[in-house]
């Protein structure tokens, strides 16, 4: 009952479902149910549970097992965007600890202090027939000051700053980045479990 409830609080604060799923003077019966109910609804894309929560429900033949975990699929291909243009190491640890396609590095992360390394191995978990890029030699004379384009993590900030929404924050990602709004919202959450729920955590605002 009590793997039950979790499951079912999970489901409502992601979900924002609404009525919310009863979690108190409820049958185990009843409760099940509703949680039944409910994963008929559930987002593969955009809805992001707790890895307990995706447990049980395919413990108890509610999840989802679509496109989302075959090779290519836009999902995927975010991902793999998404971990590239992660410049924060601390970005991409909180990203190994949301998604469940790098439960094998959890142990790990906590030694690896090199943004390349922790890159290469996501994304060879993610495909694992990826081959590292071999590093390009360039003289040093021919070398050209670097244009960066512009950053993830400083534009939510500056919404942030700005006391802009949730959803135009996603939106601004989705746009300036030209990339989708399930993209943007991903990208918001690996901010957020970095720096808090729209960085309350984050000493740069």
């Amino acid at each position: 009952m009590k793997t039950l409830v979790g499951i079912a609080k999970d489901l409502n604060e992601v979900m924002g479902l609404d009525p919310k799923i009863p979690v108190v003077g409820i049958t185990k019966e009843k409760l099940t149910a509703q949680i039944k109910k409910a994963s008929a609804m559930i987002d593969p894309i955009n809805d992001e549970f707790t890895p307990e929560t995706v447990a049980g429900l395919k413990n108890l033949g509610f999840w989802k097992e679509d496109d989302s975990d075959q090779e290519d699929t836009p999902e995927a291909l975010d991902l793999e965007s998404l971990i590239h243009q992660t410049k924060d190491l601390k970005e991409l640890k909180a990203l190994v600890k949301d998604r469940e396609e790098f439960k094998p590095l959890r142990k790990r992360i906590a030694g690896m202090f090199d943004l390349n390394d922790l890159r290469e191995e996501m994304l060879s978990l993610l495909d694992p027939d990826y081959t590292p890029p071999a590093p390009e030699k360039k003289p040093k004379a021919e070398k050209a000051p670097e244009k960066k384009g512009p950053n993830q993590t400083t534009l939510i900030r500056s919404l942030i700053k700005s006391k802009a929404k949730r959803e135009t924050i996603v939106k601004e990602l989705a746009e300036t980045f030209e990339k989708t709004e399930g993209w943007a919202n991903s990208r918001l959450k690996v901010y957020e479990n970095a720096y808090g729920e729209m960085g309350v955590n984050d000493k740069n605002l």
